[in-house]
């Protein structure tokens, strides 16, 4: 998104563009990721979000709801597009495409400053090729996509958590265990797991709710407290959702409703999950990102916020990272099937056409959108099956939980994922 000349403060100068300023320090964003105390309100927050509106009319499943706030649709432009070797995965090939945005953005639009959003393999080889030649990329501010960041998210709490929960659910259960494996690599697959994992926390929610006295969600440090010296398989699932799945759901919501705030608050618990899971990539995506943000100018800042998220079509709450809205151009792309190399500039420009004739061509055939729905892939006896196989393992009733003798994990490994992230071992520090 090139930014408007007139957002751009009189006094700014060109040359800091966030990433890397002079005399900036690594030390601060040691210090913000390091923030124990906020990263534990995110999860209090998420915690007493999803309770809440799994208390509510549409109960435990209510909690995938789409975010009811306002918005509208972003209008997108799709550009010429540049021949590369290897897509972005080479220096070479990044610098080649910036090559071409400087050309349009600074010489064309007349625009001094852009963000550029890219993947893991495009944000790393644009702040390398930042931090080689500052005055060559002066006009860049580098960012990663929110989607490509989602999905390994959810593919490390799949790695942290596999042992010591999924993998018995799976085979309890009999759903899914022919279609999810331990092994998971490929972001084709995101859809697949996101709505097993929506599933489980479903499940859960729904057990915890039927099994505990009233009141009893209202304080999970007491409840995970008191489950920890008598039923280990209650203490497995509170922190499976205290302390992964609800904050996981709760930055997934923030992208719905575009609030970069809560978006930006979960780096602090991501860097370690992608730490203690070897994920270093996105470790440090983690690091560059919060730099950037904390030295950010503030006008920028604020822009960034305001379009930190797209809306393809205007409905609310249904806002995508905008490197998603690239994954849906490319998947436009090829189902326009091109042929070859020369037709694709011609495929954008018919897709830019359709895209902008869309709603007026609609209302012509009389076939406007209609209100979206709340559906959910989740089913009903996918999610019944969970709480069956939850009650049968750990009791069904608050007198059978409570039971004391439970002091193993009834469900798989002893290893605890909350343990694992508070230090992992055999990864690089934050300073």
């Amino acid at each position: 998104r090139p930014i408007a000349s007139e957002d751009v403060p009189d006094d700014f100068d060109p040359s800091i563009t966030g990433a890397f300023p002079p005399g900036a320090t690594t030390h601060t964003t040691a210090e913000w990721l390091a923030n124990r105390n906020s990263a534990e309100a995110y999860k209090f927050c998420a915690w007493h979000t999803f309770i809440g509106d799994a208390s509510g009319p549409d109960g435990p499943v209510g909690v995938l709801n789409h975010p009811d706030n306002p918005t509208e649709r972003d209008h997108i432009i799709y550009q010429k597009h540049v021949p590369t070797t290897n897509g972005t995965a080479g220096y070479s090939d990044v610098s080649k495409f910036l090559s071409a945005l400087k050309l349009y953005v600074c010489m064309v639009l007349m625009i001094p400053l852009a963000f550029v959003l890219g993947d893991q393999q495009s944000f790393s080889r644009m702040v390398w090729l930042k931090r080689m030649e500052p005055d060559t990329y002066s006009f860049v501010i580098p960012l990663y996509g929110d989607f490509h960041y989602t999905v390994h998210l959810l593919m490390a709490m799949h790695l942290l958590w596999w042992g010591p929960l999924i993998e018995w659910l799976l085979e309890e259960t009999g759903i899914w265990s022919q279609s999810i494996k331990e092994d998971w690599s490929s972001v084709e697959l995101y859809n697949r797991h996101r709505f097993v994992y929506e599933a489980i926390i479903v499940g859960i929610l729904i057990y915890l709710l039927e099994i505990l006295p009233e009141g009893a969600l209202s304080s999970p440090e007491l409840l995970i407290e008191a489950a920890s010296l008598q039923n280990k398989g209650l203490e497995v699932l509170l922190r499976f959702l205290f302390d992964f799945g609800l904050p996981w759901l709760s930055f997934r919501q923030a992208i719905r409703r575009g609030d970069s705030g809560d978006i930006d608050g979960m780096h602090r618990i991501a860097v370690n999950w992608f730490r203690a899971t070897g994920k270093i990539q996105y470790a440090r995506i983690c690091i560059d990102y919060v730099f950037l943000l904390l030295n950010l100018h503030p006008a920028l800042l604020s822009i960034w916020s305001k379009y930190r998220t797209c809306s393809l079509v205007g409905n609310p709450g249904r806002n995508v990272a905008w490197d998603q809205a690239n994954e849906f151009e490319n998947l436009d792309l090829k189902n326009m099937k091109p042929g070859d190399p020369d037709r694709i500039d011609k495929v954008l420009t018919m897709l830019n056409g359709l895209r902008a004739a869309d709603s007026h061509l609609r209302t012509s055939v009389g076939q406007e959108r209609s209100e979206p729905s709340e559906y959910t892939p989740v089913k009903a006896h996918h999610v019944q099956a969970i709480v069956d196989a939850l009650k049968q393992r750990l009791g069904a009733t608050n007198v059978a939980v409570f039971n004391p003798g439970m002091n193993n994990n009834p469900f798989g490994s002893s290893a605890k994922p909350w343990n694992r992230v508070k230090n992992p071992s055999n990864s690089p520090g934050l300073t």
